[in-house]
């Protein structure tokens, strides 16, 4: 709830309806298996590096839970006027995970850029790019969005799996369950109040009072 005001700014820097993406950063937070501090990042960290074969890498990190890799090519997208973020360090990327108003604006570049190049064909042919909400749901690679080669110098987005499932309805049964659980948490967040709540809560401070 204190990072109100950075999920309105990152919001407004990338153009993703802010409730949106603070339906994202809740369930993100929510669910994250190593926790968002730096302990559960190096948590993530060491599982990536000796389970899933990326070196560190792909492991999600801090409130938005975002993938090192993915944060990198929006530092090096968004942010190369900072520094030359392509020889950044795992450490130094994971720093600015752990950061959260630099996580959240990274969350939000994530979705712009799923926004403008994930596509599926609508029923007459027609080219449907991601709306915000979708954006949402493809945030999670379970969704068959991944990254090919996002340890070298080109990694590039793979979203057959999504647009298969966009376009027929079919969605491989390994990832089925978390995608459509993820899904219907999101829309309750949506439907049910508790975005509004979250921004009535975070202009009253309510976490100060507790």
């Amino acid at each position: 709830m204190r990072y109100w005001r950075d999920i309105e700014s990152a919001a407004a820097n990338h153009h993703i309806n802010k409730n949106v993406l603070a339906a994202v950063i809740i369930w993100e937070s929510a669910h994250a298996r190593e926790g968002t501090d730096r302990m559960g990042a190096e948590a993530a960290k060491t599982k990536d590096h000796l389970i899933d074969g990326y070196k560190g890498w792909g492991a999600s990190v801090g409130i938005t839970q975002l993938e090192i890799y993915k944060a990198r090519m929006m530092l090096i997208k968004y942010y190369y006027k900072e520094r030359d973020w392509g020889k950044a360090t795992l450490g130094q990327v994971t720093d600015q995970l752990l950061h959260a108003p630099r996580a959240i604006q990274l969350a939000a570049a994530w979705m712009e850029y799923l926004k403008q190049n994930v596509w599926y064909e609508n029923k007459d042919g027609s080219r449907h790019n991601l709306t915000d909400r979708e954006a949402a749901e493809a945030y999670c690679g379970c969704s068959g969005v991944t990254v090919d080669n996002p340890l070298g110098g080109y990694p590039l987005l793979s979203f057959k799996k999504y647009k298969d499932w966009k376009e027929t309805g079919y969605l491989d049964r390994k990832d089925s369950t978390s995608v459509v659980n993820r899904q219907r948490d999101l829309e309750h967040l949506w439907s049910n109040g508790s975005v509004e709540e979250f921004w009535r809560c975070g202009r009253a401070a309510c976490w100060t009072s507790r």
